[in-house]
């Protein structure tokens, strides 16, 4: 049998890397749809009426300065206190949801730290804290483009979270020119609080 040609060598390597693109979405799929199957409603979610899972803390830690970017203080205390100021706010936020959605976000973040998954999503072993900020990066930005509606879903809870656990904080306020909440102050003609706005 004679070796292929220039050109059936060329087809050779078309099909390889086209099966090899769709058997790499079929495996994404089938370890997302695994990871749900395992954090399911039939499992009883450690995490359920207590936050943030140590998992959830830790991804959204790891992605938070990516995502928040010049927006976070530059200079290391106050860096360190805005992400754990945002951490502790969103483990409360979490806590005050309906089981439903306490579960939902539960599985979520137990999904994406299935170490297969880290590997499909970052492109190497390391734990989401030791991951790079160039991967982490690379990851956001492959789920916000992505065509699988899954991934697309996974950056805007992501997303949404942080930003979330970031402007919840005065440290945030200045950057976006919003004043602060009302300030209530007594009002002595009636002997009541009135709402008289910020200062």
């Amino acid at each position: 049998m004679s070796a292929p040609g220039r050109h059936e060598r060329e087809s050779l390597l078309f099909i390889s890397r086209r099966g090899l693109l769709r058997a790499g979405l079929f495996g994404t799929t089938a370890v997302w749809m695994g990871g749900f199957v395992a954090c399911g409603p039939g499992r009883t979610a450690g995490g359920v009426g207590f936050g943030l899972s140590p998992a959830g803390k830790e991804i959204l830690r790891a992605i938070s300065p990516v995502v928040l970017g010049g927006l976070l203080p530059e200079t290391g205390p106050e860096r360190a206190r805005a992400l754990d100021t945002g951490l502790a706010s969103l483990d409360e936020y979490v806590a005050h949801l309906s089981s439903p959605l306490q579960r939902e976000v539960e599985d979520l973040f137990e999904t994406l730290d299935l170490w297969p998954v880290r590997v499909l999503l970052t492109g190497g072993f390391s734990r989401w804290a030791d991951c790079s900020p160039e991967a982490l990066e690379s990851f956001l930005r492959s789920a916000q483009g992505s065509r699988i509606f899954l991934l697309r879903r996974v950056y805007a809870l992501l997303q949404s979270l942080v930003v979330l656990s970031f402007f919840d904080q005065p440290v945030a306020w200045k950057s976006v020119g919003y004043p602060g909440p009302p300030l209530l102050k007594p009002d002595p003609r009636v002997g009541r609080v009135e709402n008289r706005g910020t200062e």
